[in-house]
């Protein structure tokens, strides 16, 4: 998928927006970073993600993917 920002992030799932799509089902790693001031921590906290492409649809020259967590682990960062 590359480096992007998302659009929405939930409790189940997050909303990208890309320049291209991907098949529902497709399977994604995403990393969503956290940073410390946000979370109460000394240092950045990493969200490593696995989720699967629940739904897709155009929105101007730009696709929206609606991806499903279905796995995550908590990572520290090294600051």
């Amino acid at each position: 998928m590359g480096f992007t920002e998302s659009e929405n992030i939930s409790a189940n799932g997050v909303l990208f927006q890309l320049d291209s799509g991907m098949p529902i089902g497709s399977a994604v790693d995403f990393t969503i970073s956290l940073p410390a001031e946000i979370v109460g921590a000394n240092s950045d906290v990493q969200l490593q993600c696995r989720g699967r492409v629940a739904r897709s649809f155009a929105e101007g020259t730009r696709v929206g993917l609606g991806v499903v967590i279905e796995e995550y682990q908590f990572k520290r960062g090294e600051n």
